[in-house]
């Protein structure tokens, strides 16, 4: 697995953990969050808060949350925005390429506006 796959799969996982409450609560299209736009969110907060928002996970994936927030807070600007969004546009564009076609068109409509182009653009390719 290339060093830029496994840190994506490290990525989705750790927010995969960190989003786990929020999967389970009904899907609202207006509000279909990526764990990657948790993840910014957290990479906005202070370290104080950011404590705050990861304290009910367990100790280690605490320990895996902030590190992977510190990896990208090392980052240049540009290079981490360019990261967070191959990350997230991986996590709308992977389940629609195993969803039948006749399919996909609901499944677009709940990617965020911002993002439907590119994902849509993708899986046409």
């Amino acid at each position: 697995m290339s060093s830029s796959r496994r840190t994506i799969f490290v990525l989705i996982a750790a927010l995969a953990l960190l989003c786990t409450p929020l999967l389970a609560q009904p899907a609202d299209v207006s509000t279909n969050k990526s764990p990657v736009a948790l993840f910014r969110e957290l990479l906005a907060m202070t370290p104080d808060q950011r404590q705050e928002a990861i304290a009910i996970r367990p100790p280690d994936i605490q320990k895996r949350i902030l590190e992977k927030l510190n990896e990208y807070e090392l980052l240049p600007g540009e290079l981490r925005e360019l990261r967070l969004r191959e990350t997230e546009l991986r996590w709308y564009l992977r389940p629609l390429m195993d969803e039948p076609q006749t399919n996909r068109a609901a499944a677009l409509a709940r990617i965020p506006a911002e993002l439907r182009a590119q994902v849509q653009e993708r899986i046409d390719m």
